[in-house]
């Protein structure tokens, strides 16, 4: 027997595995991997129980040493993908988190199982030591456990392949069927052309220039990808090419809000929220596609600008009055104009007010200190600018 020597090739990035036209080997190489009969399998000495749906499953509990449950399948050199259905249990006493104790593995490949409670809608599948709907969870692909692993060496390599844990105090480790795909350059190449796919329209958006450049590089030519490390090099460098640039679009689409907002202004206005030494910053950096980030300082410096640039379009000169520039100030046309919080319209009578319509809220006896701000809109330049009304009851 050859010696086996076996590369751990997890995608560190999540692929669409699911869209490549990889090969089912799994009848080819393995034995009872639909868990029928476990003749293929080193069966510790557990029960293996079959659900109506015909889905098979393996169950270990209260073991304080390490089982193995697996079998060896003689694997020609090339890629592949081990996919199995299983979750643990910590103990009797919760679901819990703790996924270490129990793991599938193809030679020197191991990834721990998935704990039982990491599914949003586990009441409906899997309960303690309920091994029909752990079954029945399974035929829906729940509980999903998968890695890719590469055999190398000459003609066919020995991989033992299989189930390994401990399972103490409570402890309750399932398996479904297991199921086994083979991978060629071609079929990592369909990821590949889904993830350019993705990645030739954001070439057209406004980004950082060196991150542009960076997924413009990423994007190369089907003909330099003669392996499947090629191709799966490829795809990650892809992958983390996209995300910047997803993430360096966000950015810019910020900032351009940001530089837009002085579009709400006359000339004035624009002239002041434009000589503000943040929004020419931000300006500059847009413009050179030098932006990398937008810091809270700097949020909060544009806000500031647009107030300031919204003061000098309206107010006329230092202390004048401004009443005439918020809309409905005296609140005849009901709320129209303010962001209203807990505040009701009244036209009570019985004492003395400028006009008919007044804003009250009510608070509960023994309360003290409540207040109510309300924010106008300012009619001039039509947005949102700091002219507000608070009203408190004490």
């Amino acid at each position: 027997m050859r010696k086996l020597k076996l590369l751990f090739a997890a995608l560190a990035l999540l692929v669409s595995v699911g869209m490549q036209a990889k090969t089912d080997v799994t009848s080819t190489y393995l034995k009872d991997a639909d868990l029928s009969s476990l003749k293929g399998w080193g069966d510790p000495g557990k029960t293996a129980w079959k659900t109506d749906g015909a889905v098979n499953v393996v169950e270990f509990w209260n073991w304080s040493t390490q089982f193995n449950f697996s079998q060896t399948a003689n694997l020609p050199a090339g890629y592949y993908r081990l996919a199995v259905n299983a979750f643990y249990r910590e103990s009797w006493s919760g679901n819990g988190t703790n996924n270490n104790m129990a793991w599938i593995f193809a030679g020197e490949t191991t990834q721990n199982v998935i704990a039982l409670n990491s599914m949003s809608d586990l009441s409906g599948y899997a309960g303690s030591n309920d091994l029909y709907r752990a079954a029945t969870a399974f035929s829906q692909g729940k509980f999903s456990n998968e890695f890719d692993f590469q055999v190398t060496g000459d003609g066919t390599v020995a991989v033992e392949i299989g189930f390994k844990g401990t399972c103490p105090n409570g402890g309750w480790c399932i398996l479904g069927p297991v199921t086994l795909w083979e991978y060629t350059a071609a079929d990592y190449m369909e990821d590949y052309r889904e993830k350019v796919d993705i990645a030739k329209p954001l070439l057209a958006k406004k980004m950082n220039a060196d991150v542009l450049q960076a997924l413009n590089d990423a994007i190369v030519e089907e003909t330099t990808l003669v392996t499947v490390d090629d191709v799966k090099n490829a795809v990650k460098t892809l992958v983390a090419a996209i995300n910047n640039a997803n993430a360096s679009i966000e950015i810019y689409e910020e900032a351009k809000a940001i530089l837009d907002a002085a579009n709400t202004f006359d000339t004035t206005g624009q002239e002041k929220y434009a000589a503000d030494e943040t929004i020419a910053a931000i300006q500059t950096a847009y413009d050179n596609g030098t932006l990398v980030s937008l810091t809270d300082a700097q949020k909060a410096a544009a806000q500031a600008a647009l107030v300031t640039a919204c003061k000098a379009q309206v107010q006329p000169a230092e202390g004048a009055y401004m009443t005439p520039y918020i809309v409905n100030p005296s609140f005849e046309d009901e709320l129209t104009g303010w962001t209203n919080n807990g505040m009701a319209k009244q036209t009570n009578a019985s004492f003395e007010k400028a006009g008919n319509i007044y804003c009250e809220a009510w608070q509960p006896n023994g309360t003290k200190g409540a207040c109510w701000l309300l924010q106008a809109f300012c009619k001039s330049q039509g947005s949102w600018c700091d002219f507000c009304k608070t009203f408190c009851r004490r």
